[in-house]
């Protein structure tokens, strides 16, 4: 994740309040993940998770690098991965 902590918060509080989604590219490239274990300990979906930044309304994209559980962690908040038709 290389958008802010606070960012991040207030994106998911503007989507509560106008019932909204949020579009999310997640674990695109290692360089991602490399940056997200540096800067806060944890892998992206880990680190949003703890920020409570995943929820049902919040589609993921591009999520070439999670983990196994990463991909669990998703399922569980309810993101959608989105798919190819």
């Amino acid at each position: 994740m290389t958008s802010g902590e606070e960012l991040l918060v207030r994106t998911k509080e503007y989507a509560r309040r106008y019932q909204t989604g949020v579009h999310v590219h997640l674990a695109e490239e290692h360089s991602e993940v490399d940056f997200c274990l540096r800067e806060h300990g944890k892998r992206p979906a880990e680190y949003l998770d703890s920020i409570g930044f995943l929820a049902p309304n919040v589609p993921a994209a591009h999520c070439a690098f999670l983990s196994d559980g990463e991909v669990a962690t998703l399922g569980d908040r309810g993101s959608r991965l989105p798919t190819a038709r």
